[in-house]
């Protein structure tokens, strides 16, 4: 799968696979992912509804999105988490503000962090979730993203919390009409 990207506003996301035939319909996928990036600028946009810290409009936020199999995601799970088993997200946050230089002017810059979904994991939980492939990476996706804006599962409230505000914004997105 060549690199594939979407734009809403000053939001930029951008994936690719490490596979050699991802399983994933791209028209789907697509539609999904613009979706959750316009729904995620939104949220990032008020104060009140994610209050961990507001997103400058001014900003260019980049996120990637990485697709891999299960021997990846389990030796990035080791290296990073300590953890020796095969998951389906991880989340690397970067969050450091760099100058992108486009001709003549300056263009402040977030690199947001990276998401990495393993597609043989999603697609397991998909046929447990009975859901399709696209919206198991979209709930992933979310999941991730939530984690990069600051959010944790460590305690059962913020487990509530967290996966409230993961099925709020799926929810939304499944409804939403596409954003171009």
């Amino acid at each position: 799968m060549e690199i594939q990207s979407c734009i809403y506003k000053n939001w930029q996301l951008t994936w690719r696979s490490a596979l050699q035939k991802p399983a994933l319909r791209q028209g789907i996928l697509r539609h999904y992912l613009q979706n959750a990036l316009a729904c995620l600028a939104k949220a990032a946009a008020r104060p009140t509804s994610l209050t961990y810290f507001k997103v400058d409009p001014q900003t260019l936020i980049e996120l990637q999105l990485t697709f891999c199999g299960p021997q990846k995601i389990k030796t990035l799970n080791r290296k990073f988490r300590g953890e020796d088993r095969v998951t389906d997200v991880l989340s690397f946050p970067t969050q450091r503000p760099f100058a992108w230089r486009q001709k003549r002017y300056a263009l402040p810059v977030l690199a947001w962090g990276d998401v990495v979904i393993c597609l043989a994991q999603a697609q397991r939980q998909a046929r447990q979730h009975q859901r399709t492939l696209e919206q198991e990476v979209l709930y992933l996706f979310l999941h991730s993203w939530l984690h990069l804006y600051g959010l944790d599962h460590q305690t059962p409230a913020q487990t509530k919390k967290m996966f409230w505000q993961q099925d709020q914004l799926y929810a939304r997105i499944l409804k939403a009409r596409p954003h171009r």
